[in-house]
C-alpha cells in the first residue's frame, strides 16, 4: 500500500466516527429509552378513521427526525419500528389496515412541504402493511414498546446528512379509537392530513412527533464467537457487506479496558494490532486485509472458523473487533458493530 493510500484510510478512519452493537435500538429523538416523554397524542390510532380522515387518502401522518439523532453515523438496516403506549391505563384495540413507509427527505425536517409527495427521497420505501394490535390493561411506567417487524427493511446511512421520515397511512374506514401512543419534542416535525393531501395541520420550530424505537442491523455486520476459558476457538463472520465494498480490513485492538462500543475510533481504542492491520495490504482470503472477491470458502465470503485447540495461545487474552470497508474510490463504504470475545 503507497503511502498516499495510507494518509487517506489513516485519515478516513479518524473521521468515520461513531459506534454500534448488533443488534441496536434506537429511539428517536434519543434519550427517551427508560424515560417518559410526559405527553401523549390520540393520532393517528388513538382516534377513530371518520374524525380526520377522508375516503380518498385516510389518514396520512409524516413523522421527521434529524440525521443527526443517530447514535450510529454509518450504513444501517432498519429491521422493525416501535410506538410506545404510556404508562397508566390503555384501552386496547387493532388499527387495521396500516401502511408505514420510510425515506430520506431532500428537505429540512423543519421545513418540510405541505404538498407531502415534496418530501419523499428516491428511495421510498413501503416497509409495512397489516395490523397492529395494541396492549389492554395497566402499563408499568415509562411504557411499553409495540414493535412491528418490517416485511422489507430499510436501508439508511445517516452519515450522508439526509434527515430520515416515516409515513404512517391509516385506510381502514371501520377503524375505531384505540390506544394512544407517546410523542417526543424537536427539534422534529409531524405533518397530519385531516380533510385533503395538501391541508394540513403542522408547525414550525419545537414540534413534537411520535417517539419512535427502530430496531437496527449495523451494515456490514459483524459476527465473532469463542467458547472462552482456553478452549481455543474462533468464529468470524461478516453479513450484509454493502455492495460498493470492494477492499475491507478486520480492525483488531488489545486495548479493553474501557466498555465495549466506547472508543472514539470506529468504537474501539487502537492498539499497536490495530495500525498493524491497518496498513497491511489488502489480499483475497486475508481475513484481517481482505478483498471482497466472492470465493466461496475464503473470508469474507464464508466464515472463518478455528476449532478447538487452534488460538489456545491467545486464553485469557480479550480483544475488540470491527470492520471497515471502501470502495473501488477508496471512499468509505461501511463499518460493522464492535464484538468484544475473551479467548
Amino acid at each position: 500500500m503507497n503511502l498516499a493510500k495510507r494518509l487517506a484510510l489513516a485519515g478516513l478512519v479518524v473521521t468515520t466516527l461513531g459506534f454500534a452493537q448488533s443488534p441496536i435500538t434506537q429511539t428517536l429523538p434519543p434519550g427517551f429509552d427508560n424515560v417518559s416523554t410526559g405527553s401523549t397524542a390520540t393520532e393517528p390510532f388513538g382516534v377513530t378513521y371518520a374524525t380526520l380522515a377522508t375516503p380518498a387518502t385516510g389518514m396520512i401522518f409524516q413523522y421527521g427526525f434529524q440525521s443527526t439523532m443517530f447514535t450510529y453515523q454509518s450504513v444501517q438496516r432498519i429491521d422493525s419500528v416501535a410506538f410506545r403506549v404510556p404508562a397508566g391505563t390503555a384501552v386496547g384495540g387493532t388499527t387495521n389496515l396500516v401502511d408505514i413507509w420510510m425515506t430520506t427527505t431532500p428537505l429540512e425536517i423543519t421545513t418540510l412541504s405541505n404538498t407531502f409527495t415534496n418530501n419523499h427521497g428516491a428511495d421510498r420505501t413501503q416497509v409495512f402493511s397489516g395490523s397492529i394490535t395494541w396492549p389492554a390493561g395497566t402499563i408499568a411506567a415509562p411504557g411499553q414498546w409495540v414493535t412491528i417487524p418490517l416485511t422489507t427493511p430499510f436501508t439508511y446511512d445517516p452519515h450522508n446528512g439526509k434527515d430520515f421520515l416515516v409515513e404512517v397511512i391509516c385506510n381502514d374506514p371501520l377503524t375505531t379509537a384505540s390506544t394512544n401512543i407517546e410523542v417526543s419534542f424537536g427539534p422534529t416535525r409531524t405533518q397530519s392530513n385531516n380533510t385533503s393531501a395538501t391541508a394540513l395541520t403542522s408547525n414550525a420550530g419545537t414540534v413534537t412527533a411520535a417517539l419512535l424505537q427502530l430496531g437496527i442491523t449495523p451494515i456490514p455486520n459483524l459476527y465473532v464467537s469463542s467458547s472462552g476459558n482456553g478452549v481455543g476457538d474462533l468464529i468470524l463472520a461478516l453479513t450484509d457487506i454493502p455492495n460498493n465494498a470492494v477492499t475491507g480490513w478486520t480492525l483488531i485492538s488489545t486495548s479493553v479496558s474501557a466498555p465495549v462500543d466506547s472508543g472514539p475510533i470506529l468504537g474501539i481504542y487502537p492498539s499497536q494490532l490495530t495500525l498493524d492491520i491497518l496498513f497491511t495490504p489488502p489480499s483475497i482470503g486475508n481475513p484481517l486485509s481482505w478483498v471482497n472477491a466472492g470465493v466461496a470458502g475464503l473470508y469474507p465470503t464464508s466464515p472463518l472458523v478455528f476449532g478447538p485447540g487452534s488460538v489456545s495461545f491467545l486464553a485469557g487474552q480479550t480483544w475488540d473487533f470491527v470492520t471497515l470497508t471502501v470502495d473501488a474510490n477508496f471512499q468509505f463504504a461501511g463499518r460493522s458493530n464492535v464484538q468484544r470475545v475473551t479467548f
